[in-house]
């Protein structure tokens, strides 16, 4: 086991700081309106890789071709977003997320740590500072007038029964 600290990290002191969200449809949304593509040159969009990866019987072969398969189009995605006007970024901190509950099969396979480990890693080669915040009730408060209602999302769309605001749901949450 080999460790070292790199003296030669700079942060960067101007910019904006964006906040993330991390999804099962969009591997990441950050507050500038900036996303992870959908899919890649192949047509393979996160959820469809989870979709055969749960299809799969766990040990054999082609379960691990598909959890490679999984990584390499989230290290692909999260290269393809530009951090060059951003000092820092609030990530929501998942944890807990199939603990004592009947999960389904395609939510056992999403994998939040493989998308956080490159995100941490991005930003360390780029210079941006990540900043782990609580995830609490972040994808049902409305961003415009802070009241959390669980009824208000529904699926991809946000709809605040309060004050009317129509917004994409992983955008709120970044928000």
């Amino acid at each position: 086991d080999i460790r070292w600290k790199n003296e030669n990290i700079i942060q960067k002191q101007e910019g904006i700081i964006v906040g993330a969200d991390q999804g099962f449809k969009d591997i990441l949304t950050l507050s500038n309106k900036s996303t992870t593509p959908k899919t890649d040159v192949h047509g393979h969009s996160l959820e469809s890789i989870i979709d055969k990866l749960s299809r799969k019987q766990k040990g054999s072969k082609a379960f691990k071709k598909a959890q490679d398969h999984r990584t390499n189009f989230v290290n692909w995605s999260i290269n393809q977003l530009n951090f060059d006007n951003i000092k820092q970024i609030n990530l929501e901190k998942i944890w807990n997320i199939n603990y004592k509950s009947n999960t389904s099969r395609k939510l056992k396979h999403w994998t939040n740590t493989t998308i956080v480990d490159k995100i941490e890693s991005r930003c360390i080669g780029e210079g941006v500072l990540l900043k782990h915040q609580n995830s609490s009730y972040r994808s049902q408060r409305c961003s415009g007038c802070g009241i959390v209602l669980k009824q208000n999302r529904k699926g991809k769309e946000y709809t605040c029964s309060k004050c009317g605001c129509i917004i994409d749901a992983d955008f709120n949450a970044a928000l």
